[in-house]
């Protein structure tokens, strides 16, 4: 389908838009959601060391993408979907050390370069979950064009997933129980929406 035509009769939603439907997704969910949020702190927190993070932290970024996609999509989320990310290990860890080599010398090339790479590879992620047996690179290749020409909605997204953080805070961190898996699932739309345009 041509672009413009796309464009004029399938406009791309707001992110006011993303967020709404994802609260409607959440609708019935929000007990495994919350869980999820739970044991994959719970997991991050016992695999804190510098080390561990390092290897498996790509495999349970997949992990969660998964999860907040089947959230999305109505399909069956469970909690082990946190590790379903590790069979696609290799892909996902390559992922993780290319991005944060890539993003670290962008950073260092004074760090405009390195926001704009993290913006390219920021749906890495989302793309393994969806095609496990996909390559690091390829996924990157993948996250870098179906970002192309959404970087700055998607820094409009995050600062508004900044401002829900903050409002989560209150009162004693008690919000983020609803506003962590809301930003999950609102993230998983951000990608669905974008990824076939």
């Amino acid at each position: 389908m041509d672009d413009k035509f796309e464009e004029l009769f399938n406009p791309i939603k707001s992110n006011s838009d993303l967020f709404s439907n994802a609260w409607k997704d959440l609708d019935g969910q929000w007990g495994i959601s919350i869980g999820f949020f739970l044991v994959s702190g719970i997991i991050g927190y016992i695999s804190g060391s510098i080390y561990v993070s390092f290897i498996i932290g790509g495999a349970l970024g997949v992990g969660q993408s998964i999860f907040w996609l089947n959230v999305s999509r109505n399909n069956n989320p469970e909690i082990g979907d946190l590790f379903k990310g590790f069979d696609s290990f290799a892909s996902s860890l390559g992922a993780f050390w290319l991005t944060m080599l890539i993003v670290l010398a962008g950073m260092i090339l004074f760090i405009i370069p390195g926001i704009y790479w993290a913006y390219c590879y920021t749906k890495t992620y989302f793309v393994i979950a969806d095609n496990p047996e996909i390559g690091a690179m390829e996924a990157m290749q993948t996250s870098k064009e179906i970002m192309n020409g959404y970087k700055w909605k998607l820094f409009r997204f995050h600062l508004r997933c900044i401002l829900l953080l903050l409002l989560g805070l209150i009162p004693f961190g008690l919000g983020l129980f609803v506003v962590i898996p809301w930003i999950g699932v609102a993230t998983a739309k951000f990608y669905e929406e974008i990824k076939n345009r």
